[in-house]
């Protein structure tokens, strides 16, 4: 986890550096940071529609279309679910309300697979998820793969065969 708060800018490295591209972290533009998602252990749910929970904090939110809303449910595994509801994307929602952990999880997958991110940070962002949901999220996570760089902090063996590199660190 603190190797992902450097990542995303949250420490500075206390020693060494950080470069993507050849370029310091130090010197990443604010654009950078607009590729960059992150999906913690701990899903958010903000009050308003799903839709208003998928565009919170993306930069381009008067661009997104309808289709990649659906794109990015789909990925996340929780396209039915939404589609199924009364309202869809217009459903509105409270924190304390109408979704389990794991939706909320997958509402949060949502969101960062649609800023259409460049790298994508998942620090136990299936920690809410069960076996078969998991399985169908990681299937869909392989065949990103090759549009972005993904970085999976995980306790959880099933994550191994994304890996291209496997970093294990302290003590086991």
């Amino acid at each position: 986890s603190t190797l992902i708060s450097v990542l995303v800018g949250l420490y500075p490295p206390q020693s060494g550096v950080v470069n993507y591209n050849q370029q310091s972290l130090q010197n990443w533009s604010p654009s950078y940071f607009d590729r960059l998602a992150y999906v913690g252990p701990d899903p958010y749910i903000v009050p308003g529609t799903i839709r208003d929970n998928l565009l919170f904090g993306h930069h381009e939110s008067s661009k997104v279309t309808e289709q990649e809303f659906i794109d990015a449910l789909d990925l996340a595994c929780i396209k039915n679910e939404v589609m199924s509801l009364k309202n869809g994307l217009n459903e509105n929602l409270f924190e304390n309300a109408q979704l389990s952990s794991g939706q909320k999880q997958r509402v949060s997958i949502a969101r960062a697979l649609l800023r259409r991110p460049n790298v994508l940070i998942l620090d136990e962002a299936t920690a809410n998820l069960d076996t078969i949901t998991e399985g169908l999220f990681l299937n869909n996570i392989e065949r990103l793969k090759s549009k972005m760089i993904v970085i999976v902090v995980s306790h959880k063996p099933s994550f191994d065969r994304l890996a291209d590199v496997t970093l294990t660190m302290g003590k086991i």
